[in-house]
């Protein structure tokens, strides 16, 4: 308004002046995103639908995180958005206080999908990405903001993936074996409404050069323990992802990237830890016999072992001629027989040491190839 034009004014003189004009009391938006450094952001623990009438009705409990920030945010407007089976939407703003909150929405659709500030509306310690997908696109995308690979194998139908890269720790609590320390800087939720029997695969790139990389605290001195956990939901522990790769190089150079060579939908975090700990018990002999093919190889080997008696999964690393690990990934073999395609396009030229490993760390079986850029 023209009495306040050409002036100069504090932040609590432009707070005032805010509440007044717009008839919104603007105190908790001030003293939360103006006044306090650092970011907060929601994320949903669970939702319950109870249908009846024709009508849906969701209890969402929803959890506030914080990154640098000392305290909770209070009277925050978030966007919660539903989406069906036929991409139709409902949107519907909640008001939001304090580490948890409880609210309930009703649709006229039951929901596969329920995310939180889907028409970005409000500044989160958080960046997501709404992708479509269909059968003969063959996406293999960074998908923008989110640092975040996907690659999309097989899909008998459209589809939409949202992936959630979240600037701020899960809790550190309710591990799985295996898992020394959880990455307490960021995470990433993935989401969709996929059709049956989709296939696709993720990629994320690590950095841990500088203390205030996001993967600092990790990757600062190895990658040699660094791996991928999972969990389908925060009602469930985190456990080590079974289908991971990691594709490091120079395991001390804090910079490297790890697939995901099977996408599920849930929670994803980095973390040092065992990654063997996500092999399932081996049961019979553990004698084997390891071919790989072909070699010399240029972007991948097939891997292919017989076992006297075994079913199960088991854990394959290569390593350089230095001893440094350049790839770790998981396969299965069942009935005896294994047989495992390993990508190696990203390798360094040279001769490398194929390990197949069991979940007590015992070695099956060791060969050798050779990679040629």
């Amino acid at each position: 308004q023209d009495e306040y034009a050409y002036n100069s004014y504090s932040a609590e003189e432009l707070r005032d002046i805010l509440t007044d004009v717009s008839g919104y009391d603007l105190t908790s938006f001030f003293d939360d995103q103006i006044f306090k450094p650092g970011f907060a952001v929601f994320v949903i623990d669970s939702v319950q639908t109870s249908a009846g009438g024709g009508t849906f009705d969701h209890t969402l409990y929803i959890h506030q995180l914080l990154r640098e920030c000392p305290s909770y945010y209070t009277n925050v407007p978030v966007d919660v958005s539903f989406m069906d089976q036929n991409w139709e939407m409902h949107h519907e703003e909640v008001m939001l206080s304090g580490e948890y909150s409880v609210v309930t929405v009703q649709t006229d659709f039951e929901p596969v999908m329920t995310y939180l500030n889907g028409q970005n509306r409000l500044n989160q310690s958080r960046l997501d990405h709404n992708k479509a997908l269909y059968p003969d696109d063959n996406i293999n995308q960074n998908l923008d903001h989110v640092d975040f690979r996907l690659i999309q194998h097989n899909l008998a139908d459209s589809g939409i993936v949202r992936v959630e890269h979240i600037w701020a720790g899960p809790e550190a609590s309710n591990f799985g074996p295996g898992i020394f320390e959880i990455n307490s800087r960021h995470y990433w939720r993935i989401d969709g409404v996929l059709p049956e029997g989709y296939e696709l695969e993720g990629r994320i790139s690590y950095r841990g050069v500088d203390e205030y990389d996001l993967d600092y605290e990790l990757v600062s001195e190895t990658e040699e323990d660094l791996i991928f956990i999972y969990r389908e939901d925060p009602s469930q522990p985190w456990t080590v992802y079974p289908h991971q790769t990691l594709v490091a190089g120079n395991i001390n150079t804090g910079t490297g990237s790890l697939k995901l060579d099977i996408l599920y939908l849930g929670e994803y975090a980095l973390a040092n830890g065992d990654v063997n700990a996500a092999v399932s018990e081996i049961h019979g002999e553990n004698n084997a016999v390891l071919a790989v093919y072909p070699s010399p190889a240029r972007t991948y080997v097939n891997l292919q072992a017989t076992f006297e008696s075994y079913t199960g999964a088991i854990s394959i690393e290569l390593y350089d001629t230095l001893g440094k690990r350049a790839i770790r990934q998981m396969g299965t073999a069942l009935n005896g027989e294994f047989f495992h395609r390993l990508d190696i396009a990203d390798l360094p030229r040279g001769m490398y040491v194929v390990r197949l490993l069991n979940d007590r760390g015992e070695v099956l079986d060791t060969t050798t190839l050779s990679a040629i850029m």
